[in-house]
């Protein structure tokens, strides 16, 4: 099946599906062809990594988890993800270390830093090594998701 059609089959079950969405009263956001957006949450406190992944899924994310830096920079090298949420104080490899390897090793997915670090000094930092956006913890899920949505 040439891409043409694959696309054509695609657009046809986003509309299915955003129509079936909107009867039950959920819009389902998306732009384009119904693409699964996969999002890589590099998070070592299991109650905020499993907040974030539970919230993500139900806007129709699909997620995944790395409790560490080593695990994170594994699997943000592997170019299966369409966007990164990384903590800065990760055991292991720190958020920074990594943020630092994907930018300088691959063409990496955009990066949301998400950190108990609040000072201009750690922002100014995540930035200049490559982070997209900055969000510091506690956060409202609702500014986040708005975050996200900027990029995929």
């Amino acid at each position: 099946m040439d891409a043409f059609y694959i696309r054509k089959i695609s657009q046809l079950t986003h509309t299915c599906l955003r129509s079936e969405n909107e009867n039950k009263g959920q819009v389902n956001d998306h732009r384009g062809p119904l693409i699964v957006t996969t999002i890589l949450i590099a998070e070592d406190e299991a109650r905020i990594s499993a907040f974030i992944a539970k919230g993500l899924q139900r806007a129709g994310y699909q997620t995944q988890i790395a409790s560490d830096g080593d695990q994170a920079l594994k699997l943000a090298l592997s170019d299966r993800y369409d966007l990164m949420l990384l903590d800065i104080g990760l055991p292991g490899l720190d958020g920074w270390s990594v943020l630092h390897e994907i930018r300088t090793r691959s063409t990496s997915p955009p990066v949301i830093v998400v950190t108990a670090l609040d000072g201009t000094g750690e922002r100014s930092h995540s930035l200049e090594l490559g982070a997209n956006e900055y969000v510091t913890k506690p956060f409202r899920f609702d500014e986040l998701l708005s975050r996200i949505r900027r990029y995929v």
